[in-house]
């Protein structure tokens, strides 16, 4: 049977699944049972359906909630294999899992490093999967290796390091280490890398001052919302859409430890103030490298809890880390809804499974 279906229903009935890695949960939908149900049709117009999906799912207030939304599918579905193919190429043949990932505000994203754990740790609870395995991605198969749900690791790939392929736009031919950049009437240095998205790394600066890091590990006891500090707010929202960078960037706020240890504010492109973010940690590790501050192996303390990165190998960044299944649960989505970018999602129905 086609992707495609011709009966439109009123709503869509979605079986999820909450998730999330160090804080940064996720809503997860699982490619075959959409094929299974009156939601079928959602997959064959999913890049266009896929970003009202995601800001209506995510809504806080609203919905679900979420920092962002994956759509995750075993490729030994053929349907399956067959979107992945369309989606990401040959390359995806050589692989188990596929995904797509959608950040809050419907935006896409390459990489998210805590939803490449937490997809591992779907593919052992939902499809009894572990070891070793490839996810067809936009940057091309990734590795996932599974021991148990708090040691997950993701190879990233090498990171790219020159200015246009950041993307950084000013007169700038190699690497953006500790480059002087003027934000406003404020000065400091910044170093940009690419970890599959954009990241501007920021470890000295006026405003950086170590007591903002004291509270990393008490944020339990902290009020939700209140884990990223104000001061840091209005610069991170003018660094997040600057002109110099033309697919817009996250930020990391770094305070070095010792050779072997970083804390890390995380502001995501797409989602905002985050509890933790993988790809931000693999960009605040692989900076604090290049500018010589830790060791190759180093520990990223975020709001939500410490991964660590590794990257002895220069054409390889090693992610280890944990996730967690929170709920799973169901929501009804009025068709009408996807329809529209502007319509809010207060009739969207949980129910808790």
């Amino acid at each position: 049977m086609s992707l495609s279906n011709q009966i439109t229903p009123a709503f869509y009935s979605l079986p999820f699944i909450k998730m999330q890695a160090l804080g940064n949960d996720l809503i997860f939908l699982n490619g075959e049972k959409l094929l299974d149900s009156a939601a079928r049709p959602l997959l064959s117009q999913w890049q266009s359906v896929a970003p009202v999906l995601a800001k209506e799912l995510c809504h806080r207030r609203l919905s679900i909630g979420a920092d962002g939304l994956i759509l995750a599918m075993d490729l030994a579905v053929p349907e399956l294999s067959q979107m992945a193919s369309a989606l990401y190429g040959p390359t995806s043949q050589d692989c188990q899992l596929s995904w797509t990932y959608h950040n809050s505000d419907g935006s896409t994203a390459d990489i998210c490093g805590n939803g490449l754990r937490c997809l591992a740790l779907w593919a052992r609870e939902e499809k009894n999967m572990d070891g070793d395995f490839k996810v067809a991605t936009a940057l091309g198969p990734l590795s996932l290796s599974y021991q148990d749900k708090s040691q997950i690791t993701v190879m990233l790939g090498a990171p790219k390091l020159l200015a246009n392929e950041i993307p950084f736009s000013a007169k700038k031919i190699g690497r953006v280490v500790q480059e002087l950049f003027e934000l406003g009437k404020a000065k400091f240095p910044i170093t940009c890398v690419n970890v599959g998205n954009p990241h501007c790394v920021i470890f000295e600066a006026d405003f950086l001052n170590p007591n903002l890091f004291s509270h990393l590990t008490n944020i339990k006891d902290r009020p939700q919302d209140h884990f990223f500090p104000s001061a840091l707010r209005p610069i991170a929202e003018a660094l997040e859409i600057d002109s110099h960078f033309p697919e817009h960037t996250n930020i990391e706020f770094v305070n070095v430890l010792d050779r072997n240890h970083i804390q890390v504010f995380v502001w995501e492109r797409g989602s905002k103030a985050t509890l933790a973010c993988g790809s931000a940690a693999a960009a605040a590790a692989v900076a604090s490298i290049l500018e010589k501050r830790t060791d190759s192996k180093v520990m990223v303390t975020l709001p939500g809890g410490t991964l660590l990165i590794d990257w002895s190998d220069e054409n390889v960044i090693k992610m280890t880390g944990g996730a967690d299944l929170s709920f799973y649960g169901q929501i009804n989505i009025s068709t009408e809804k996807l329809k529209s970018k502007n319509q809010g999602s207060k009739h969207a129905k949980v129910t808790a499974l």
